[in-house]
């Protein structure tokens, strides 16, 4: 049984719940300075809501946007965080957000193809990316 194939969402969530827990903390622990004195947060590709969950026990009570383009890792992401944080289904090209957002973050869920000016070779990318607005 592939398990993967069924429910990729929940083979992700498994994966990175258990090996990369402190991976997770260390990230959250860098974002804290700067996530300090921000109220309305964003973080692009929320995916299954790690990350979010463990910014949520640090500010429980700033408002905090979770935007990714997968229904599955935003379904198991409802289920871990339930209604601390509103979850939008959105391609991050073309989100269409009526609020404003003091900060927005994102760990490793902005993937993207880079061209590399040669005949058919692009790199695969993924970005930590830190936004001021």
């Amino acid at each position: 049984m592939n398990i993967f194939a069924e429910n990729p969402a929940n083979y992700y969530d498994l994966l990175f719940q258990y090996i990369y827990t402190e991976y997770h903390d260390e990230v959250v622990r860098a974002l804290f300075p700067i996530i300090r004195e921000s109220n309305n947060i964003l973080e692009i590709g929320v995916g299954t809501g790690l990350v979010a969950e463990r910014v949520l026990k640090l500010k429980p009570n700033c408002n905090l946007t979770g935007i990714d383009i997968s229904k599955q890792m935003l379904d198991v992401a409802k289920k871990r965080l339930g209604n601390k944080i509103k979850l939008v289904e959105s391609d991050v090209l073309n989100m269409q957000l009526e609020e404003s957002f003091d900060l927005a973050y994102s760990n490793s869920g902005v993937w993207f193809f880079l061209d590399t000016n040669t005949d058919n070779e692009y790199l695969l990318c993924s970005i930590g990316l830190l936004f001021d607005f």
